[in-house]
């Protein structure tokens, strides 16, 4: 039926569905790709199956993702009442209600916090929470996956999660670029030979990864500890022995199964909350555009986008263009992670502003301070500052700050 994937792709594809039925609904469409063994260790950095063919999309994601808003209720915004000291149990308790919208806009109120929401505070919101569940639910260092146990599975909070990511994203948070480029092609498309054409060791955990290394750098496989190797086999669910012929194929076998067969259930939990609002359909269409918003590392934040976004006055003092130029100065050379933070300072996100076609607005004021309206998406700073130092220290203060979301600066 599937002449052109080998013997064994069709048996891992076999060892992730579970039934005959199932691998051969995730291998339809066929492709004309065809999967060679390669017995180089040192290929265990490209994935072991075939390359991901490339799609040429001429859409724009963010008129993609404004058209998908015209999902949301235009009504009135729902209030949402939260605790920044219990951010996640108080968000988990709205999207579980049984009466939850997913049509309806948030307003999000923090508690004992003096911040009105007119848009940046929900993209505040969606970033705090978004990390959080990142840390709480997914592992991994380079990528990211669910954390699998049977907790997780039976309280359905992926599905969860994926909601809140299409919620994030239509209402001007981040997205959740925590995924490798495999993992991510299965969310869009839920296509397992999709994914097998893409994952690669590092999709693994930790745990397979050193395995994984230890077989594919060793000599003689008879070295390994017995024990080990029969335990992970299992763990697998892999019969055969492992040998020095068939090590590759082992090897092949264990990538799958760590980064896809385990998790799977978690992951089309995930992609069926992906589908709120017509949001996972989307990108099933156009997986390349929406690409951006999920896979780690895809798209480096640089200081040359966010001086681009940058609107200073027209008409500034020669103290003003002064500090214009240190500021300048500061945005690009700062790391992206630097970038990011000042962006959340400045929007409530640590995105370029509609995807890079929104504008921060630069103000001068007799202030003491430089303080932020992110519902504007302006910055004011102090008319002068005693030297460049001073000014540097200040802004890399703002970027450093660790305090509550909405106090003064």
């Amino acid at each position: 039926m599937f002449p052109d994937k080998s013997r064994d792709f069709l048996k891992a594809c076999l060892q992730v569905e579970g039934s005959f039925d199932q691998a051969v609904m995730s291998l339809l469409p066929t492709t004309d790709n065809t999967v060679t063994d390669d017995d180089d260790a040192n290929d265990l950095m490209n994935s072991p199956f075939e390359p991901l063919g490339t799609c040429c999309d001429t859409q724009d994601l963010n008129a993609e993702l404004r058209d998908l808003q015209k999902n949301c209720s235009s009504d009135q915004r729902e209030k949402l009442k939260i605790d920044e000291e219990d951010l996640l149990n108080d968000a988990m308790a709205y999207y579980k209600d049984q009466d939850f919208d997913p049509r309806k806009k948030l307003r999000i109120v923090y508690s004992g916090q003096p911040a009105a929401d007119t848009g940046g505070v929900i993209r505040q919101f969606y970033t705090q929470l978004l990390k959080v569940i990142a840390d709480t639910f997914f592992q991994g260092d380079t990528y990211r996956s669910p954390v699998y146990n049977c907790d997780m599975v039976a309280s359905g909070v992926m599905k969860l999660v994926g909601t809140i990511i299409v919620h994030s994203v239509l209402q001007g948070g981040p997205g959740f670029p925590i995924f490798s480029l495999g993992v991510y092609n299965y969310l869009a498309k839920g296509k397992l030979n999709e994914v097998m054409e893409a994952i690669t060791i590092k999709d693994c955990s930790s745990h397979m990864e050193h395995f994984i290394t230890k077989v594919a750098e060793v000599a003689d496989v008879s070295e390994l500890d017995k024990e080990e190797t029969t335990s992970v086999l299992s763990e697998s669910g892999l019969s055969m022995t492992l040998t020095n012929d068939n090590k590759m194929r082992v090897i092949q076998s264990l990538i799958v199964h760590d980064a896809i067969g385990k998790p799977k259930i978690l992951l089309d939990q995930l992609r069926e909350g992906l589908q709120t609002l017509g949001f996972g359909s989307r990108m099933q269409v156009y997986p390349e555009l929406f690409k951006e918003l999920f896979v780690a590392g895809e798209k480096e934040m640089k200081g040359s986008d966010v001086k681009k976004i940058l609107m200073f006055p027209s008409e500034m003092s020669d103290a003003e263009k002064t500090i214009m130029e240190h500021m300048t100065e500061f945005i690009v050379g700062a790391t992206p992670d630097i970038l990011k933070a000042f962006l959340t300072f400045a929007t409530g996100a640590p995105c370029l502003p509609e995807f890079g076609l929104g504008r921060i607005r630069i103000e001068f004021e007799d202030a003491g301070s430089i303080f932020s309206s992110t519902c504007t998406k302006n910055v004011t700073l102090p008319r002068s500052f005693p030297d460049k130092d001073t000014f540097l220290a200040a802004l890399q203060a703002v970027c450093d700050n660790s305090g509550k979301a909405f106090t003064s600066i």
